[in-house]
């Protein structure tokens, strides 16, 4: 979790670059649990939409749409922002904090 927290931070103090990274290295362990995976998932594809990658965002949001175990929240999140990005003019919404 303390990775998925200290992207959240990197991407609201406008270093994206770090936070993909904090998110990626989450996503490449493979023990972590699917409620973080599915967060990394999620604020991946929020700081991927927010930079101008909207198809690796909506990738990633597709992945948590196909979780079994992500919540429902982080399932509607992520179905949120893929409307979002396919709404061109609509911000993408923040990421999820624990």
């Amino acid at each position: 979790m303390a990775l998925v927290n200290r992207g959240v931070t990197y991407g609201q103090t406008g270093k994206p670059d770090e936070a993909l990274a904090d998110y990626s290295a989450v996503l490449a362990m493979p023990d972590a649990p699917a409620e973080q995976r599915a967060m990394a998932l999620v604020n991946r594809g929020v700081t991927y939409g927010q930079t101008g990658k909207p198809d690796k965002a909506i990738a990633d949001f597709s992945a948590v749409l196909a979780m079994p175990d992500a919540t429902a929240e982080q399932r509607d999140r992520a179905q949120l922002c893929i409307s979002m990005i396919q709404a061109p003019g609509d911000a993408i919404e923040p990421p999820l904090t624990h």
